[in-house]
């Protein structure tokens, strides 16, 4: 409060003591230019103020003081007057002092009060002046009448006010987000409520789920806000329950998908994507020749990222079995946040070519031949006549003739194979025939 005066106060001083205590008074009395209080003048331009009042004081047991009084005012041209009444209690605790205190403000004649003031108890019985809450409204809404004021059939003002007495506002009175203080008067009181142009607004563009999440709320989403407040969504896979609105990822689906926030008349929206529950690709057995791939083209999209030794692309999954560890590689899956991450298992096998190491010929001799081959553990075939069970060959057994041997190796990329002909010649019979079983050295025989 702050009073400015071009008389200076008349006052008195009165010590009343005693043995226990002691009380002190004093009245005074002035005159001021002006009554200033909490910025705005009270009494207007050019009135000025008789003011007078008495005060007193004094010390409590224990080394608490206490202080009363009363303060009176009344404006020069006799329209208005202000009777305030106060008290308080105040102890010291060291170096701190508490105090506890009352004033109370009465007015009457019809005290005048000018925007940015409160509104009083009373003003020749009329009620507090309240303008309403703070808004907001839409840059490109259409103008509307404010309906929030009390006591009804006052006046509006401020920027963007079309029509005074309907409380008409018109958002587009300045381009783009801009606020306006809008002051509602009646029979002198008045109220401000502040009016908050602002085009609504979501912070976050996407939204990460897994198709198995139930029911979100959206207003606890962390790092989701609104601007403003208080907005209605809209779209597949959202309801709304009273005031709070839930998203629904597993009644949505894999994919991307759009939901809206109104306010005002203004619109924004966000992307929720839900991530596959599955992946197209699982775990699998490859050669280490098979050319770089995605392993999963289907349902990969932006906002995950693949992990693990052989990727080459994080954000297409692109594979390169060449780069891999010969054996088995863990794939990641990485989603936002973690909430639906999945592993893929790729083994990778060294290709190593077929081959059997076995000579061309064989005589006709009866004897069991193991054929050796790299790598081992594949298969036998083909129209040759031995042991494809075990890979035996005997030459005796199988006959004169050619015979294919084929051994496969590995499945697949690293599938591999090698053929033989082998040729077993014919068997040699000898007859030996003599006249005589006797010969003496030197001689013939027939």
């Amino acid at each position: 409060m702050k009073k400015t005066s071009t008389i200076l106060a008349i006052g008195s001083a009165l010590a009343l003591g005693s043995a226990q205590a002691e009380i002190e008074s004093s009245f005074h009395v002035g005159y001021s230019t002006d009554y200033v209080f909490r910025g705005a003048n009270q009494g207007g331009a050019g009135e000025g103020l008789y003011e007078y009042g008495l005060d007193f004081s004094g010390d409590a047991s224990g080394g608490t003081t206490w202080n009363a009084g009363v303060w009176r005012a009344e404006f020069a041209d006799g329209a208005s007057e202000e009777t305030d009444i106060y008290g308080s209690v105040s102890k010291e605790f060291g170096a701190v002092e508490l105090s506890l205190g009352l004033i109370r403000y009465n007015y009457g004649g019809g005290h005048k009060l000018v925007p940015g003031t409160p509104a009083v108890d009373a003003v020749e019985g009329v009620d507090a002046v309240d303008a309403g809450p703070d808004t907001n409204a839409c840059p490109s809404q259409l103008p509307f009448n404010l309906a929030s004021a009390s006591p009804l059939s006052g006046s509006w003002s401020g920027n963007g006010i079309t029509d005074t007495n309907a409380g008409t506002f018109n958002p587009i009175a300045t381009v783009g987000n801009w606020m306006s203080n809008l002051v509602y008067t009646f029979k002198g009181c008045a109220d401000t409520l502040l009016m908050d142009v602002v085009q609504t607004n979501i912070v976050q563009d996407t939204l990460y789920y897994c198709p198995s999440q139930d029911s979100v709320l959206l207003a606890s989403i962390p790092g989701l806000t609104t601007n403003p407040n208080y907005g209605t969504w809209s779209g597949n896979g959202v309801t709304t329950y009273g005031t709070n609105s839930y998203l629904y990822p597993n009644f949505l689906g894999n994919g991307f998908h759009t939901i809206f926030y109104d306010k005002n008349t203004c619109q924004d929206s966000i992307i929720i994507a839900i991530y596959p529950d599955s992946l197209s690709y699982t775990d699998t057995i490859i050669c280490n020749t098979v050319l770089p791939f995605k392993l999963d083209s289907v349902n990969n999209f932006s906002g995950a990222t693949w992990l693990g030794i052989g990727i080459t692309n994080s954000t297409t999954g692109l594979f390169d079995p060449s780069l891999a560890t010969i054996g088995v590689n863990v794939i990641t899956y990485k989603t936002q946040g973690g909430i639906c991450d999945k592993t893929i298992n790729v083994t990778v096998n060294q290709f190593t070519a077929a081959n059997i190491i076995l000579p061309d010929t064989f005589c006709f001799i009866n004897q069991n031949i193991t054929i050796p081959v790299v790598p081992v553990g594949g298969t036998w075939s083909g129209t040759g006549n031995y042991n494809k069970t075990l890979g035996v060959f005997n030459p005796a057994v199988a006959g004169p003739g050619i015979h294919q041997i084929i051994y496969s190796f590995g499945s697949g990329a690293c599938y591999t194979t090698d053929e033989k002909n082998i040729v077993v010649r014919d068997s040699i019979l000898a007859t030996l025939a003599s006249s005589t079983d006797t010969i003496c050295l030197g001689d013939n025989a027939t």
